[in-house]
């Protein structure tokens, strides 16, 4: 499952909003009835990601970069 920016930024939020911090399942509950579609079990993920890198955003992958996209796909098949 593919969570946009910024539901990676409200889960933040929910996990420590002011004097409340919640728990997990705290967060879980209230993330899974906003976002029917995108169902989540934990974020602690999330927030590792963020503690050690500084960002929500998708880091660089390792390895080559794909050389056809899309639409050249669709053009050689």
């Amino acid at each position: 499952m593919v969570l946009s920016e910024r539901q990676r930024i409200e889960i933040l939020i929910l996990l420590g909003c002011g004097d409340k911090i919640r728990s997990q399942a705290e967060v879980c509950a209230l993330f899974n009835a906003k976002y029917t579609e995108n169902q989540i079990s934990q974020g602690s993920e999330i927030f590792h990601k963020f503690e050690e890198h500084g960002t929500v955003h998708d880091l660089p992958r390792t390895g080559r970069a794909r050389t056809l996209n899309e639409e050249k796909k669709w053009d050689t098949a």
